[in-house]
Protein backbone atom coordinates (compact mmCIF):
# COMPACT_ATOMS: atom_id res chain seq x y z
CA UNK A 1 0.00 0.00 0.00
CA UNK A 2 2.90 2.70 0.33
CA UNK A 3 4.63 1.73 -2.52
CA UNK A 4 1.30 2.12 -4.58
CA UNK A 5 0.49 6.00 -2.45
CA UNK A 6 4.37 6.44 -3.13
CA UNK A 7 3.97 5.73 -6.82
CA UNK A 8 1.21 7.22 -7.33
CA UNK A 9 1.80 10.82 -5.57
CA UNK A 10 4.99 11.59 -6.06
CA UNK A 11 7.03 14.56 -5.22
CA UNK A 12 7.32 15.86 -8.71
CA UNK A 13 3.64 15.23 -9.86
CA UNK A 14 2.67 17.08 -6.12
CA UNK A 15 4.44 20.16 -7.52
CA UNK A 16 2.87 19.83 -10.57
CA UNK A 17 -0.85 19.97 -8.70
CA UNK A 18 0.11 22.37 -6.51
CA UNK A 19 1.64 24.77 -9.59
CA UNK A 20 -1.21 24.41 -12.00
CA UNK A 21 -4.00 25.02 -8.95
CA UNK A 22 -1.79 27.96 -8.14
CA UNK A 23 -2.78 29.19 -11.42
CA UNK A 24 -5.94 28.74 -11.94
CA UNK A 25 -6.55 30.29 -8.76
CA UNK A 26 -4.58 33.46 -9.81
CA UNK A 27 -6.07 33.36 -12.92
CA UNK A 28 -9.68 33.81 -11.69
CA UNK A 29 -8.73 35.98 -8.74
CA UNK A 30 -6.97 38.65 -11.57
CA UNK A 31 -9.85 38.01 -13.89
CA UNK A 32 -12.44 39.10 -11.40
CA UNK A 33 -9.96 41.77 -9.79
CA UNK A 34 -9.94 43.42 -13.74
CA UNK A 35 -13.70 42.78 -13.88
CA UNK A 36 -14.15 44.85 -10.57
CA UNK A 37 -11.69 47.40 -11.69
CA UNK A 38 -13.52 48.21 -15.17
CA UNK A 39 -16.81 48.28 -13.29
CA UNK A 40 -16.29 50.18 -10.74
CA UNK A 41 -18.60 53.61 -9.61
CA UNK A 42 -16.69 56.59 -12.05
CA UNK A 43 -15.52 59.49 -9.87
CA UNK A 44 -16.86 62.12 -11.97
CA UNK A 45 -14.78 65.39 -12.46
CA UNK A 46 -17.70 67.44 -11.42
CA UNK A 47 -21.24 67.32 -10.18
CA UNK A 48 -23.82 69.92 -11.24
CA UNK A 49 -27.03 71.22 -11.55
CA UNK A 50 -29.48 71.40 -14.94
CA UNK A 51 -28.69 75.43 -14.76
CA UNK A 52 -25.07 74.87 -14.37
CA UNK A 53 -24.12 75.43 -10.51
CA UNK A 54 -21.13 73.61 -9.08
CA UNK A 55 -22.24 70.75 -6.31
CA UNK A 56 -19.25 69.04 -6.20
CA UNK A 57 -15.75 68.04 -7.88
CA UNK A 58 -13.46 64.97 -8.25
CA UNK A 59 -11.18 66.65 -5.50
CA UNK A 60 -14.10 67.16 -2.79
CA UNK A 61 -15.53 63.55 -2.91
CA UNK A 62 -11.62 62.11 -2.29
CA UNK A 63 -10.67 64.69 0.60
CA UNK A 64 -14.30 63.45 1.34
CA UNK A 65 -12.94 59.87 1.65
CA UNK A 66 -9.94 60.92 4.02
CA UNK A 67 -12.40 63.31 6.01
CA UNK A 68 -14.68 59.89 6.84
CA UNK A 69 -11.91 58.01 7.92
CA UNK A 70 -10.73 60.53 10.11
CA UNK A 71 -13.58 60.64 12.18
CA UNK A 72 -13.69 57.03 12.59
CA UNK A 73 -14.22 55.40 9.03
CA UNK A 74 -16.11 51.60 8.88
CA UNK A 75 -15.67 51.78 13.25
CA UNK A 76 -18.44 54.76 13.04
CA UNK A 77 -21.17 53.33 10.24
CA UNK A 78 -19.89 51.78 7.12
CA UNK A 79 -20.21 52.53 3.16
CA UNK A 80 -21.72 49.84 1.03
CA UNK A 81 -22.17 48.05 4.10
CA UNK A 82 -24.56 46.93 6.58
CA UNK A 83 -23.49 50.16 9.21
CA UNK A 84 -21.81 49.31 12.60
CA UNK A 85 -22.83 49.01 16.39
CA UNK A 86 -22.08 52.79 16.50
CA UNK A 87 -24.00 54.35 13.39
CA UNK A 88 -25.55 53.42 9.98
CA UNK A 89 -24.42 52.76 6.78
CA UNK A 90 -24.33 56.18 5.61
CA UNK A 91 -24.69 55.72 1.73
CA UNK A 92 -28.11 53.84 2.65
CA UNK A 93 -28.79 56.89 5.08
CA UNK A 94 -28.03 59.38 2.48
CA UNK A 95 -29.99 57.82 -0.02
CA UNK A 96 -33.02 57.58 1.76
CA UNK A 97 -32.59 60.76 3.17
CA UNK A 98 -32.40 62.28 0.05
CA UNK A 99 -35.21 60.19 -1.15
CA UNK A 100 -37.27 61.76 1.23
CA UNK A 101 -36.28 65.15 0.47
CA UNK A 102 -36.74 64.55 -3.22
CA UNK A 103 -40.31 62.99 -2.87
CA UNK A 104 -41.60 66.03 -0.86
CA UNK A 105 -40.18 68.62 -3.48
CA UNK A 106 -41.84 66.61 -6.32
CA UNK A 107 -44.91 66.30 -4.73
CA UNK A 108 -45.24 69.96 -4.21
CA UNK A 109 -44.31 70.41 -7.83
CA UNK A 110 -46.57 68.55 -9.34
CA UNK A 111 -49.39 68.30 -6.42
CA UNK A 112 -48.85 71.50 -4.39
CA UNK A 113 -49.07 69.52 -1.18
CA UNK A 114 -46.79 67.26 0.93
CA UNK A 115 -46.31 63.47 -0.31
CA UNK A 116 -47.81 62.24 3.05
CA UNK A 117 -51.07 64.15 2.59
CA UNK A 118 -51.34 62.81 -1.17
CA UNK A 119 -53.60 60.01 -2.30
CA UNK A 120 -52.27 56.06 -2.79
CA UNK A 121 -52.56 57.16 -6.24
CA UNK A 122 -50.33 60.58 -6.51
CA UNK A 123 -47.92 58.75 -4.22
CA UNK A 124 -47.53 56.54 -6.90
CA UNK A 125 -46.86 59.12 -9.37
CA UNK A 126 -44.52 61.01 -7.53
CA UNK A 127 -42.76 57.57 -6.78
CA UNK A 128 -42.24 56.77 -10.32
CA UNK A 129 -40.95 60.24 -11.16
CA UNK A 130 -38.51 59.80 -7.89
CA UNK A 131 -37.09 56.41 -9.06
CA UNK A 132 -36.49 58.06 -12.50
CA UNK A 133 -35.19 60.94 -11.47
CA UNK A 134 -32.25 58.94 -8.86
CA UNK A 135 -31.78 56.03 -11.16
CA UNK A 136 -31.18 57.44 -14.59
CA UNK A 137 -27.31 57.39 -15.40
CA UNK A 138 -26.26 61.07 -16.22
CA UNK A 139 -23.04 60.62 -16.61
CA UNK A 140 -20.55 61.92 -19.38
CA UNK A 141 -17.86 59.76 -19.81
CA UNK A 142 -15.87 62.00 -22.10
CA UNK A 143 -16.50 65.18 -20.09
CA UNK A 144 -16.37 63.34 -16.48
CA UNK A 145 -19.29 65.32 -15.78
CA UNK A 146 -22.91 63.99 -13.51
CA UNK A 147 -25.53 66.77 -14.35
CA UNK A 148 -28.89 66.40 -12.15
CA UNK A 149 -31.77 68.23 -11.80
CA UNK A 150 -32.32 71.36 -9.88
CA UNK A 151 -34.88 69.68 -7.74
CA UNK A 152 -32.29 67.02 -7.01
CA UNK A 153 -29.94 69.63 -5.82
CA UNK A 154 -32.10 70.92 -3.49
CA UNK A 155 -32.68 67.82 -2.08
CA UNK A 156 -28.94 67.61 -1.85
CA UNK A 157 -28.96 71.05 0.39
CA UNK A 158 -31.58 69.56 2.34
CA UNK A 159 -29.63 66.37 3.23
CA UNK A 160 -26.26 68.36 3.61
CA UNK A 161 -27.76 70.48 6.08
CA UNK A 162 -28.95 67.20 8.43
CA UNK A 163 -25.29 66.00 8.08
CA UNK A 164 -24.44 69.68 9.59
CA UNK A 165 -26.59 69.56 12.32
CA UNK A 166 -24.74 65.91 13.17
CA UNK A 167 -21.18 66.35 12.11
CA UNK A 168 -20.80 70.47 13.29
CA UNK A 169 -22.45 72.26 16.41
CA UNK A 170 -25.85 70.50 16.82
CA UNK A 171 -28.80 72.97 17.42
CA UNK A 172 -31.47 70.93 17.99
CA UNK A 173 -32.30 68.14 20.44
CA UNK A 174 -32.90 65.33 17.47
CA UNK A 175 -28.99 66.39 16.72
CA UNK A 176 -27.89 66.03 19.79
CA UNK A 177 -29.21 62.55 20.35
CA UNK A 178 -28.34 60.84 16.94
CA UNK A 179 -25.17 62.61 17.76
CA UNK A 180 -24.42 60.53 20.69
CA UNK A 181 -26.31 57.90 19.58
CA UNK A 182 -23.27 57.48 16.58
CA UNK A 183 -21.00 57.81 19.56
CA UNK A 184 -19.97 60.92 18.01
CA UNK A 185 -18.55 63.61 20.90
CA UNK A 186 -20.08 66.65 21.49
CA UNK A 187 -17.00 68.47 20.40
CA UNK A 188 -17.01 67.21 17.48
CA UNK A 189 -17.42 70.06 14.49
CA UNK A 190 -16.03 70.02 10.93
CA UNK A 191 -15.15 73.25 9.42
CA UNK A 192 -17.76 74.29 6.53
CA UNK A 193 -15.03 72.72 4.00
CA UNK A 194 -14.53 68.87 5.59
CA UNK A 195 -18.11 69.37 5.80
CA UNK A 196 -18.52 70.14 2.24
CA UNK A 197 -15.97 67.27 0.87
CA UNK A 198 -17.80 64.21 3.47
CA UNK A 199 -20.88 65.49 2.06
CA UNK A 200 -19.81 65.09 -1.56
CA UNK A 201 -17.85 61.46 -0.61
CA UNK A 202 -21.25 60.06 1.07
CA UNK A 203 -23.05 61.53 -1.89
CA UNK A 204 -21.01 59.77 -4.74
CA UNK A 205 -21.22 56.10 -2.57
CA UNK A 206 -25.69 56.91 -2.77
CA UNK A 207 -25.50 57.92 -6.52
CA UNK A 208 -23.37 54.62 -6.96
CA UNK A 209 -25.63 52.39 -5.28
CA UNK A 210 -28.83 54.02 -6.76
CA UNK A 211 -27.91 55.31 -10.65
CA UNK A 212 -28.21 52.25 -13.32
CA UNK A 213 -25.11 51.30 -15.07
CA UNK A 214 -25.55 51.94 -18.55
CA UNK A 215 -27.21 49.58 -20.80
CA UNK A 216 -28.47 47.16 -17.91
CA UNK A 217 -31.02 47.11 -15.15
CA UNK A 218 -28.86 47.24 -11.92
CA UNK A 219 -26.80 50.08 -10.11
CA UNK A 220 -23.13 50.20 -9.86
CA UNK A 221 -23.53 47.82 -6.66
CA UNK A 222 -26.26 45.93 -7.59
CA UNK A 223 -28.93 47.72 -6.28
CA UNK A 224 -27.41 47.68 -2.42
CA UNK A 225 -28.36 49.17 -0.33
CA UNK A 226 -31.72 48.51 -0.80
CA UNK A 227 -34.54 51.20 0.07
CA UNK A 228 -38.06 50.88 0.11
CA UNK A 229 -39.12 53.98 -1.35
CA UNK A 230 -37.50 53.46 -4.30
CA UNK A 231 -39.27 50.08 -4.87
CA UNK A 232 -42.82 50.76 -3.65
CA UNK A 233 -45.90 51.23 -5.89
CA UNK A 234 -45.98 52.64 -9.23
CA UNK A 235 -42.14 53.25 -8.52
CA UNK A 236 -42.03 48.99 -10.12
CA UNK A 237 -41.99 50.88 -13.11
CA UNK A 238 -38.90 51.26 -14.39
CA UNK A 239 -39.92 53.39 -17.75
CA UNK A 240 -42.25 56.74 -16.51
CA UNK A 241 -42.85 56.96 -20.16
CA UNK A 242 -44.64 53.81 -20.56
CA UNK A 243 -47.85 55.01 -19.72
CA UNK A 244 -49.87 51.64 -19.62
CA UNK A 245 -47.41 49.73 -16.99
CA UNK A 246 -47.43 52.71 -15.32
CA UNK A 247 -51.22 52.97 -14.63
CA UNK A 248 -51.30 49.19 -13.72
CA UNK A 249 -48.74 49.56 -11.24
CA UNK A 250 -50.28 52.37 -10.05
CA UNK A 251 -53.30 50.80 -9.91
CA UNK A 252 -52.41 47.57 -8.13
CA UNK A 253 -50.57 49.21 -5.53
CA UNK A 254 -53.75 51.24 -4.56
CA UNK A 255 -55.49 48.36 -3.55
CA UNK A 256 -56.53 47.40 -0.04
CA UNK A 257 -57.70 43.96 0.94
CA UNK A 258 -61.18 45.00 1.12
CA UNK A 259 -61.49 46.38 -2.09
CA UNK A 260 -63.36 45.07 -5.29
CA UNK A 261 -63.64 46.08 -9.07
CA UNK A 262 -65.71 45.09 -11.24
CA UNK A 263 -63.24 44.04 -13.47
CA UNK A 264 -60.78 43.13 -11.37
CA UNK A 265 -61.46 39.15 -11.35
CA UNK A 266 -61.25 38.50 -7.89
CA UNK A 267 -62.62 39.38 -4.41
CA UNK A 268 -61.26 38.98 -1.13
CA UNK A 269 -62.65 36.21 1.56
CA UNK A 270 -63.09 38.58 4.18
CA UNK A 271 -62.18 42.05 5.34
CA UNK A 272 -58.81 42.32 6.64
Amino acid sequence: MPTKYNNLFTIKRLWLVLVASMIVMFSILLYFGGEIYHQAPPIPKTVQSEDGTLIYTQEDILQGQKVWLSIGGMQRGSIWGHGSYLAPDWSADWLHREAVALLDILALQQYQSNSEQLSQLQQDVVAVSLKYELKKNTYAPDTGVITISNERKNAIDTVKGHYASIFQTAKTAEASALKEQYAFTKSLALSDDNLHAFTSFVFWTSWSSVTLRPQETVSYTSNFPHDPILWRGAASSVDPSDYAAFMRYALRSSYSANYTLNSLGFRCAKDL
